[in-house]
């Protein structure tokens, strides 16, 4: 059995799968690569072949509670640019997403426990979770 990883062109690990050597190459699809060997799928990614671990993002917020009333807010610092999301675990209909860069803030008038993420390639995804009061 071979130990094979399938990436995109960003380097994404998609699949880790364990095959005979005869469906090797029947494993990635158009547009992907295959390394032989084994990976992290949540903690690598591919760069020029070889696999690297992920690095913790620098990302930094300033508190985690706020008040609910459009005023207050969280800062996040030193964001690499990647995507932001938060959604309301009370109220699944509460959610925010868009780009996010370098520093951005988060403020609401809606209470509630605030899940949020920032996904920025190669980094590890930041989570968090903030409460709004």
């Amino acid at each position: 059995m071979y130990n094979v990883t399938i990436y995109n062109s960003e380097g994404r690990i998609l699949r880790v799968a364990s095959v005979s050597p005869a469906m090797v190459q029947m494993q990635k699809q158009e547009g992907e690569f295959l390394f032989e060997g084994t990976s992290d799928i949540s903690a690598d990614y591919v760069n020029n072949g070889e696999v690297i671990k992920r690095e913790i993002q620098p990302t930094t917020i300033n508190k985690t509670t706020l008040s609910a009333d459009g005023i207050d807010s969280i800062i996040f610092s030193n964001v690499p640019n990647g995507t932001f999301l938060a959604f309301n675990i009370n109220d699944m209909n509460t959610q925010v997403f868009g780009n996010i860069v370098t520093e951005d803030i988060f403020s609401t008038t809606v209470a509630g426990t605030y899940h949020i993420k920032i996904i920025s390639f190669p980094y590890l995804d930041f989570e968090t979770t903030v409460e709004a009061i």
